[in-house]
């Protein structure tokens, strides 16, 4: 018995507006392997960050929800995930395993400059 051929796992990213009640389909790329997680607004509500796997490689996103761009944060090949904003939107603390084992970094978005912030 012959299986049927796998396709490429795609999980999008919806946002839903209550006063419309309709899910708006934020994250969507055809042909490609990609998981979406861990979305977080920003503190002013209007950007997402998340971390998703594509291709392989788990990196951080963002997504202004204005314009609907997409900004990959990080192009890594180890993981990098779990995105939250500081309350001014300059910076994102994430995890990455960059160096072996789990660690939480914070990344500067003007300059894509990344330090560890654990040691353990």
């Amino acid at each position: 018995m012959a299986s049927a051929p796998t396709k490429p796992m795609k999980c999008c990213l919806f946002y839903i507006a209550l006063l419309l009640a309709c899910p708006i389909v934020l994250t969507a790329q055809e042909d490609m392997e990609y998981r979406n997680y861990a979305p977080c607004f920003s503190p002013d509500g209007k950007s997402i960050s998340w971390h998703a796997k594509i291709n392989g490689n788990w990196d951080i996103f963002s997504l202004d929800l204005q314009s609907r761009e997409p900004n990959r944060i990080t192009k890594a090949n180890y993981y990098e995930g779990e995105p939250s904003w500081s309350p001014d939107k300059q910076r994102i603390v994430l995890t990455s395993d960059k160096e072996g084992n789990h660690q939480i970094y914070m990344i500067f978005l003007l300059s894509g400059h990344m330090e560890r912030i654990t040691d353990g």
